[in-house]
């Protein structure tokens, strides 16, 4: 068994599957407790700001999807979607209660995707 260890498998592991807006989308409304037409509504109220700002990093870092389609999903421009990704990056660094969301939304997102 040493042996068959010590050689290792050198074949490529698949490559994790991106999620897509739908899943972020989804794993935002619940993470947050609210509908995509409440994420989507105008307006800057906390809670649905905070979740469209978590959903656009998280398009940003772990999908395949762009902030381009995401605005175009959610009625908003791209440019303070891509304003709030980055503003989520910083604030991240500072605020504890914010890391423990994007890391639980990690999560929710890596498991509704497979």
């Amino acid at each position: 068994m040493d042996g068959i260890l010590r050689q290792g498998d050198t074949r490529p592991l698949p490559s994790p599957r991106k999620p897509d807006l739908e899943t972020i989308l989804a794993a935002a409304g619940r993470l947050y407790n609210l509908t995509e037409n409440e994420l989507s509504a105008p307006g800057r109220k906390r809670q649905p700001s905070e979740a469209r700002m978590v959903a656009a990093w998280t398009v940003r870092e772990m999908s395949d999807s762009t902030l381009a389609e995401l605005a175009q999903r959610m009625g908003r421009d791209a440019s303070p979607m891509s304003a709030a990704a980055m503003r989520f990056d910083m604030r991240m660094k500072h605020v504890v209660e914010l890391s423990k969301n994007a890391e639980m939304f990690r999560n929710e997102v890596s498991f509704f995707q497979a």
